[in-house]
């Protein structure tokens, strides 16, 4: 599972078995491979570590770091240190490199929305369908192409005449041709 938080963790042992916290520490990485940075993990205490909850000797403990506070693509270090309710541990574990991978995130259901759009000064007109001819080859310029966009496109619209088929198509395109239009419209993306 992808999660947006990052969890680090380390295995803790405690010579006396007693049940251990641990405390992670993160720096970037300088090119040298050595710490550069420390990273403020948290508010919760004026060193910025994060602290794992009570683990029995032998287990995984683990912290996490919320989103955000660790950048994607971008080297980190951290080591830890344990405490067992009465003493720390005297040295550091050794530095464990990772980085954080980019998480995606996608956009949350999409809903409709209807809108009606109307004519607020009354001075659009519709004319009847039966009213308005159909366009014949005389209505157009045999090829009409807007301007060129920044990457030389045109949107093209080519008109032709229709050519016989069989069947249905050929009857459709007799029908109109006996009502004047022999007309094909094309468009194309050019």
């Amino acid at each position: 599972m992808i999660a947006p938080e990052a969890v680090l963790r380390n295995t803790v042992t405690d010579a006396g078995g007693d049940k251990t916290t641990l405390t992670f520490e993160v720096w970037t990485v300088s090119a040298d491979g050595t710490p550069a940075t420390k990273v403020k993990l948290t508010d919760d205490n004026p060193y910025g570590v994060k602290v794992s909850p009570y683990v029995a000797s032998g287990s995984l403990a683990s912290v996490k770091i919320d989103y955000g506070v660790l950048k994607s693509r971008t080297q980190y270090m951290f080591h830890t240190n344990a405490f067992d309710g009465s003493l720390y541990e005297t040295t550091w574990s050794p530095w464990t490199k990772f980085s954080i991978e980019p998480y995606a995130t996608f956009p949350v259901a999409q809903t409709t929305v209807e809108s009606t759009r109307t004519d607020p000064d009354g001075s659009a007109t519709a004319a009847p369908l039966s009213a308005t001819p159909e366009p014949t080859l005389s209505d157009f310029a045999e090829d009409d192409c807007s301007k060129p966009d920044p990457q030389d496109r045109r949107v093209c619209f080519t008109l032709g005449k229709r050519h016989q088929g069989q069947g249905e198509a050929a009857q459709d395109a007799q029908a109109r041709q006996d009502q004047g239009n022999d007309a094909d419209f094309h468009g194309c993306l050019c």
